[in-house]
């Protein structure tokens, strides 16, 4: 058992306060912080790593698996498309 596993185990509301705390602000037009936590997996057998988005009331508003993070990688280009279209618009 990998060692973070074991700590989650042992004081689970503690280690998932420990890396809420960590959450990386994306700034204040925005609102939003990310972090990466490590949450049961749907059997609740084991943990997997998710990267969690927090709204701007600090409350989770998305969260990604890695096969989610997987696929957004694999359309980034076409996503970053979508990204110039929408700055065109607000000019």
């Amino acid at each position: 058992m990998q060692m973070e596993q074991w700590l989650c185990a042992l004081q689970p509301k503690k280690f998932y306060k420990e890396q809420k705390g960590q959450a990386l602000p994306l700034g204040p037009p925005i609102g939003r912080e990310v972090y990466v936590s490590n949450l049961r997996s749907r059997d609740g057998r084991q943990r997997v790593p998710k990267l969690t988005i927090l709204d701007s009331s600090g409350k989770s508003w998305m969260t990604l698996s890695k096969e989610d993070f997987e696929y957004i990688m694999k359309r980034k280009d076409d996503i970053n498309k979508e990204l110039i279209r929408y700055e065109k618009r607000l000019d």
